[in-house]
């Protein structure tokens, strides 16, 4: 499923985001049932990457780029922008990925800078 600006920037952080973010990567669902459970009994999502190494997103102990700083980071280096800006002003946090002359700019807005750099990465594929 593809979001809409909408609930890309209403969605709070969590697995439905980190779910979006995977397949926006272009990551595809692994196996028949397309969900499974974990040892505790949470549902979650198996994703199989493009390098074909199987990766689970919504699951805490996985693939969490909305609320992991490094996962989340790893975005910033797949779009390969020539400025990222990040802005923290009244307990929100701002990301901005910009072209060389600062236009394109494309702005998330979160509660933490993962979260935010989640959020402006779908709202870039959206816009591609």
């Amino acid at each position: 499923m593809q979001p809409t600006r909408e609930q890309i920037l209403s969605e709070p952080a969590g697995p439905r985001l980190d779910v979006w973010v995977a397949e926006a990567r272009g990551w595809t669902t692994h196996g028949p049932e397309q969900q499974y459970h974990d040892a505790t009994g949470r549902p979650t999502r198996y994703f199989l990457a493009p390098n074909r190494a199987n990766v689970c997103a919504g699951d805490a102990e996985h693939y969490r780029p909305s609320t992991d700083i490094a996962a989340a980071w790893g975005l910033v280096e797949e779009l390969d922008r020539p400025h990222t800006r990040i802005i923290r002003e009244a307990g929100k946090c701002g990301v901005a990925f910009c072209g060389l002359d600062g236009g394109n700019q494309i702005l998330g807005i979160g509660d933490t800078t993962a979260d935010a750099i989640c959020r402006a990465y779908l709202l870039a594929k959206l816009s591609a």
